[in-house]
């Protein structure tokens, strides 16, 4: 699976000024469906996923999990608004959690970019990391990453694993169950028990390993710095205060083991045109 990346995150695309444009766009659309071809069956309900607290003190694996979410928000999504934006940090965390996935952030993110073809997600295998980002996009998309890592619930796109662009057709979409298209991504989640909440239960590995980024940028890690300023405190998820989704659906930040795991949302087709991107990504 790919996802929409910019390189410069702000190439493409103007996002909405706030979550409460995107919510108006998505109500004044509603009537209109998914574009035609796109795949898969509609989703009537969605299962909420339950809110992810990254559970490490190890100071390593907490800036590795912050910087591999961050790079998966701003190569994939740069030019989404932020409800764009949480969605694919939600596809991440959904995977995590889920046996057929790696259960890392890192894991997922990086997750087939050693091989010639099978990256989950472009960027990592395309040559988008050799493109380093602005300052302000990567400081927003930042956030996102630290919003999803201390708890916050994207409600709109439920236990979603898969999403790709607007304008196109990957071979595994007539497989899913089409939950609806928010900025220029189109999401699924799978069908029958796949995609129900107790395939979900793969407990976090809080040992992240350090992903292999193929990218001709000699030295990621001081370049993005120096490109970013990305040398604050490090990441700590107690120290968050959580924004909340904005559909009032937001399960919100959770003690381990405390947070419902079968809520559902009810469905209407979803057709997000404005923000809509002009840039292919496939899995």
């Amino acid at each position: 699976m790919g996802g929409s990346h910019t390189g410069n995150g702000e190439s493409f695309g103007k996002p909405l000024d706030s979550d409460a444009e995107q919510v108006r766009a998505l109500t004044s659309s509603i009537e209109a469906g998914l574009p035609a071809g796109l795949g898969g069956p509609e989703a009537t309900s969605l299962d909420l996923a339950k809110p992810f607290t990254i559970q490490t003190d190890d100071p390593v694996s907490l800036g590795r999990a912050s910087r591999c979410l961050t790079e998966a928000i701003y190569y994939e999504a740069g030019a989404e608004n932020d409800l764009g934006q949480r969605a694919v940090a939600q596809v991440v965390l959904n995977r995590l959690r889920n046996s057929e996935f790696p259960n890392s952030v890192c894991g997922v993110v990086y997750q087939g970019s050693s091989l010639a073809t099978g990256c989950q997600f472009t960027f990592t295998c395309d040559g988008s990391l050799a493109h380093l980002p602005s300052k302000a996009g990567w400081a927003r998309a930042r956030d996102v990453a630290h919003q999803a890592l201390a708890g916050h619930v994207v409600s709109e796109v439920g236990l979603a694993t898969h999403y790709h662009a607007n304008y196109v057709r990957p071979y595994w979409s007539g497989t899913l169950n089409r939950i609806g298209q928010i900025g220029s991504h189109v999401f699924y989640v799978w069908r029958g028990q796949a995609g129900k909440p107790a395939a979900f239960e793969m407990t976090y590995d809080a040992t992240e390993v350090e992903p292999i980024r193929r990218t001709s940028v000699r030295d990621f890690e001081n370049d993005i710095t120096a490109s970013t300023g990305d040398d604050a405190e490090p990441f700590s998820p107690s120290s968050l205060t959580l924004s909340r989704s904005t559909s009032g659906a937001d399960a919100g930040p959770a003690e381990s083991g405390s947070a419902p795991g079968n809520r559902k949302v009810q469905l209407r087709p979803l057709s997000m045109a404005a923000n809509a991107g002009n840039h292919p990504t496939e899995e």
